[in-house]
């Protein structure tokens, strides 16, 4: 598990911001999809806190076929960030699915 995790699991949004603006485009992405022992990416770890803030700073750096990427990403048990989501979660999530805010 890295800080990223840590820190999107926790809801630190605005560490999340403060490090993945500071970040070229490459490395945002390789730390993005970085997984965890479980297969988890940042993502995954933010939805299943119910982290709000942290998924919006998570997707919100990305362009949106990049957030679409990260949306289909697969942990140990094969669920997406969406598939693991519930309640105002879902929402939230399906905005970024339709391309609503865009990075």
């Amino acid at each position: 598990m890295t800080a990223l995790h840590k820190a999107a699991q926790r809801g630190h949004a605005d560490v999340l911001k403060a490090v993945l603006t500071t970040l070229q485009s490459w490395d945002r992405l390789k730390i993005l999809f970085a997984k965890d022992y479980m297969k988890r990416t940042p993502l995954h770890e933010a939805v299943f806190s119910d982290q709000t803030e942290s998924v919006k700073a998570i997707l919100d750096s990305l362009r949106a076929d990049e957030q679409l990427q990260l949306l289909k990403e697969q942990e140990w048990y094969g669920k997406t960030p969406v598939e693991m989501a519930s309640g105002e979660m879902l929402d939230v999530l399906a905005e970024y699915e339709n391309g609503a805010n865009e990075g």
